[in-house]
């Protein structure tokens, strides 16, 4: 499996900072200590978030498992229900938001070709109990979905080479479409070719801005403002990195945008200005700009990522160096500082989300990028 298409895209910026080598570990984030971990060995869990009300229970979005729910104690997590792919038309479960007692699932996995994208919405009104309220899918897109996220009465569905859908959900019982946008696919690399294809991965919302990882195609800006219309405003890539690049997901902490970019580890943007981004610094702690990282044997491959504001810093699932933590106290010069794991234990991380100083990260099962012979959830508590 690889972690998608790979990526690139954007403008050479002078302020530019690169972090090439690992420091030293950081006293007050560094050390991290396992809680408990669930084995799921007929599964591929791809994203994982709790539920919003605090009530103890979470979500797993787990490809074939569909969407799973847990509920946590203190020394253990126990699953309560699932929604099944055929209770979902087929398609597989590849990413979640919730908002309200509603948990929305991007539908379609993304790792083969012929899956159709789509949306489904699941109320979890009682978690123990959860129903496939509606569904919705993408026309004529074939390459699944990666991501969504919700807003008000809008939904933000990222369809890969399909690019952007924007749906009101205001009716959670019945989707419709409301806009559609497939940002310009020849940045940087006119004609792309599949493997150059730019495709419509993690994204963040900011005011009337919405900022999309597009996997090759780099970071785009987009203008949400007019829903039936959004409108790409600016692309931008880090253009020190002349291999190829993968953009895979995005946090916004004040006017900083953190980027998680596969092999070359983790990007920092500054927003001031949307449609003129800024990339200020660069933390870079596989070196990927080297000859001799040529991906499949990078020592890690950051994915999602989560910003831990006790501490400020932002932890990212890394593939095989499962994951790994930056200090971004000063944004300008962030700092790779520690990580949790071994390349060469034989587990690798694609999800997490972080909640109350613990990490829970989700391992996968696989052979590329990295060896992955596990595949669950690990709660992993950050200890100063």
């Amino acid at each position: 499996m690889k972690f998608l298409l790979l990526l690139g895209c954007a403008l050479l910026l002078l302020q530019q900072k690169s972090c090439n080598a690992p420091n030293a570990p950081h006293p007050a984030a560094s050390h991290f200590k396992e809680q408990w971990q669930v084995a799921l060995p007929n599964y591929l869990p791809q994203s994982i978030a709790f539920d919003v009300r605090d009530n103890g229970y979470f979500y797993v979005a787990a490809k074939e498992g569909g969407l799973l729910v847990y509920k946590e104690f203190p020394n253990g997590a126990q699953q309560v229900a699932q929604v099944t792919v055929p209770e979902l038309g087929g398609q597989e479960a590849m990413h979640l938001y919730q908002q309200g007692h509603f948990v929305y699932l991007a539908l379609g996995s993304f790792f083969k070709a012929g899956n159709q994208a789509g949306l489904a919405v699941v109320n979890v009104a009682n978690p123990n109990q959860p129903v496939v309220a509606t569904r919705w899918e993408v026309p004529n897109g074939v390459k699944g979905s990666a991501v969504v996220l919700v807003e008000g009465n809008y939904a933000y569905l990222g369809a890969m080479s399909d690019g952007l859908y924007i749906l009101d959900v205001s009716n959670p019982n019945a989707i419709t479409e409301k806009g559609h946008l497939v940002p310009d696919r020849n940045f940087p690399t006119p004609n792309p070719n599949a493997v150059q294809e730019p495709n419509a991965r993690g994204m963040a919302l900011k005011g009337n801005y919405l900022y999309l990882c597009n996997d090759a195609g780099g970071i785009r800006v987009i203008d949400i403002s007019d829903k039936a219309h959004p409108l790409e405003k600016g692309k931008f890539i880090n253009t020190a990195v002349q291999k190829q690049r993968a953009y895979n997901n995005i946090l916004i902490q004040g006017h900083y945008a953190y980027v998680a970019t596969d092999y070359c580890g983790m990007e920092v943007w500054d927003l001031t200005h949307p449609e003129q981004l800024t990339l200020v610094s660069w933390c870079n702690p596989w070196a990927c700009d080297s000859p001799s990282n040529i991906w499949l044997n990078s020592g890690g491959h950051a994915n999602q990522l989560a910003y831990d504001a006790q501490h400020q810093m932002v932890v990212l699932s890394t593939g095989g160096s499962e994951l790994s933590l930056m200090d971004v106290s000063n944004p300008l010069e962030c700092r790779y500082v520690g990580s949790y794991g071994s390349r060469n234990n034989g587990l690798g991380t694609w999800g997490l989300t972080l909640k109350d100083q613990k990490v829970y990260a989700t391992y996968i099962k696989t052979v590329i990028p990295f060896k992955g012979t596990w595949s669950g959830i690990r709660c992993i508590v950050l200890t100063p």
